[in-house]
């Protein structure tokens, strides 16, 4: 039996789902060219994808296929449908074809009800008509954090076991090269600024740490940050200054040397169903204040220093709190915090997957028809 995966994400900017399809999947890929008994086990993969692929990865036992001619979510219901309504399809991204019916999908939160201004009204009326009826119909739900599932469960009407948590790794950021040369283009100094990753749309909240930055006064370090600019964001409102620069998008080698380099990371987002670049940071040595909402908690651990990230004054007091800490309490920080990123890899993520699919695989070929069981536990985190 083939096993199609949906490749739509292949077509996409990479973004945090995107990163997750394409690590997850080169992970899954590793582990069946070395484990025999496990190729043969879950059998032929195939990615079918549409026109215009912007990435085509490196994999030697997952295939691509190109099918149709339209893209979207119109390929999705239409080309990616036909081609796989006979087989097991996974969708990684989010969305799926609403016919399809033995199918394995992947939601990553439920930012569209929790978060609604930061989405478009065409976007959130085609996602909330879609996902109930997927998460329906899904033979099999996947996500990321235990925070993800409680909240995906109450605004679909599901039960929160019927999520099974596959988080995101971390460990990407360490095959990245390191481009050393960013810090002299920008004027930076190693261990003399603070980094904050993320686009500038209202959830990643990079407003409000622009003021507190400001607020905390010259007594903490200049503060850089690396994104691009979301969809109906004004790029004038953020400039760069004396105290603050504004990089805009970088690529992974520039990336890895800023966060190698920083004196701490600052991750201030409103709502993450995961939020991966805590733990980038934390793989490479640098100690992360974040949030203290959402799943950040349960991802980050005693790892992190938190905020609250709808109170300026207290982003503002931390930071101050950060800057006075001895070099042993910053060096605590990234002891807990490289044991932290070590529990998410892209290998463990994957294993679970694979396993997954081999459930999924065996009860079809014993002919259940219902697999929307209690008995369907939850998986662990790996540790």
């Amino acid at each position: 039996m083939t096993v199609f995966v949906n490749g739509r994400f292949l077509c996409q900017n990479a973004s945090g789902v995107q990163r997750f399809s394409s690590e997850i999947l080169t992970a899954l890929d590793r582990q069946i060219l070395r484990d025999s008994a496990l190729a043969s086990a879950v059998g032929s993969i195939v990615v079918l994808h549409p026109e215009g692929i912007l990435r085509r990865p490196d994999w030697h036992r997952i295939s691509l296929q190109k099918v149709g001619r339209t893209r979207g979510h119109i390929w999705e219901q239409g080309a990616l449908y036909h081609a796989s309504r006979d087989e097991l399809l996974i969708g990684l991204g989010g969305s799926g074809p609403l016919r399809h019916k033995n199918q394995m999908l992947a939601l990553h939160d439920a930012n569209i009800w929790d978060i609604p201004d930061a989405f478009s009204s065409r976007y959130k009326l085609l996602h909330k008509a879609m996902r109930p009826i997927l998460a329906t119909r899904a033979k099999a739900l996947l996500t990321v954090s235990r925070f993800s599932a409680d909240a995906l469960a109450r605004h679909l009407n599901v039960p929160s076991d019927r999520f099974v948590i596959i988080p995101n790794g971390s460990d990407h950021v360490l095959k990245f090269p390191t481009d050393a040369t960013v810090l002299q283009r920008n004027g930076l100094r190693s261990d003399r600024y603070f980094l904050c990753v993320g686009n500038l749309s209202p959830n990643k909240n990079i407003e409000s740490l622009i003021q507190a930055h400001s607020l905390a006064g010259p007594n903490v370090l200049p503060l850089v940050v690396a994104g691009g600019i979301a969809s109906g964001v004004v790029a004038e409102g953020f400039r760069s200054n004396s105290r603050i620069k504004m990089l805009g998008r970088v690529e992974d080698d520039a990336l890895r040397s800023l966060y190698e380099n920083a004196a701490g990371f600052i991750f201030p987002s409103l709502y993450e169903g995961f939020g991966i670049p805590p733990l980038e940071a934390m793989q490479l040595g640098t100690p992360v204040l974040a949030s203290n909402t959402t799943a950040m908690p349960e991802v980050l651990g005693q790892a992190a220093m938190f905020f609250d990230p709808r109170s300026v004054d207290d982003m503002a007091k931390q930071l101050l709190l950060f800057s006075r800490l001895s070099t042993s309490e910053k060096q605590n920080l990234v002891v807990r915090g490289r044991e932290t990123s070590a529990k998410f890899t892209w290998e463990k993520s994957a294993a679970l997957l694979a396993q997954q699919i081999l459930a999924l695989k065996m009860r079809g070929s014993s002919g259940a028809q219902d697999v929307h069981t209690k008995d369907a536990a939850p998986m662990k985190i790996a540790s």
